[in-house]
């Protein structure tokens, strides 16, 4: 069972779960549901988002060095474990911003580009953030009291329309290195 499919169950099951409490009148039980089902969703999004991310990652230089393994064993060495929450700056609006820059000036103006005119994209990425966001909230703040502002179907919903970013984001990066290197403004002095 893929982890998707794993997130997917959970949600379902909560669903059916809070539909039967309902049914049965049962308030103080489908109070308890209704406050934990969300932390778990999420930790279970984000963690499959992360997972996602680095696999992402780690094809995409496999495929950029033909398999090279001695490349690959380095990027996942020393650029890869233990190192997905350094992509991204959580504690800002635009946290995406930090990782599209880790591509280059080109990767993050281009990502900015395709979301002026792509709304299903920039809508991905700002779910992709907030699950990020709101994981690193529940586990750095005491996972016992924090309280997610969101229903599970909230959180599943956004977990889906995150999962759109790490599909198309391959091949925004063949469409940037498809991009005539001339057309590109001089960014050397450029700050991110």
């Amino acid at each position: 069972m893929s982890a998707f499919e794993v997130i997917q169950k959970v949600y379902e099951e909560q669903a059916d779960l809070a539909s039967y409490l309902r049914e049965k009148n049962e308030i103080s039980f489908l109070s308890a549901l209704e406050s934990y089902f969300p932390k778990v969703t999420l930790l279970g999004a984000a963690s499959d988002l992360e997972a996602r991310t680095v696999e992402l990652i780690v094809s995409y230089f496999s495929t950029c060095t033909n398999s090279n393994k001695l490349a690959v064993n380095f990027v996942k060495n020393k650029a890869v474990n233990r190192q997905y929450h350094t992509y991204f700056d959580w504690d800002k609006k635009l946290a995406a911003n930090k990782f599209f820059s880790l591509f280059g000036p080109e990767c993050k103006r281009h990502v900015q580009n395709r979301c002026k005119s792509d709304e299903t994209l920039r809508l991905s990425i700002d779910s992709f953030c907030e699950i990020g966001a709101l994981r690193n909230q529940l586990v750095h703040n005491n996972y016992a009291t924090f309280s997610v502002n969101l229903t599970t179907e909230e959180i599943f919903s956004k977990y889906q329309s995150a999962l759109h970013f790490l599909e198309v984001f391959p091949g925004i990066l063949d469409e940037i290195l498809a991009i005539p290197e001339e057309l590109f403004v001089d960014s050397s002095a450029e700050q991110l």
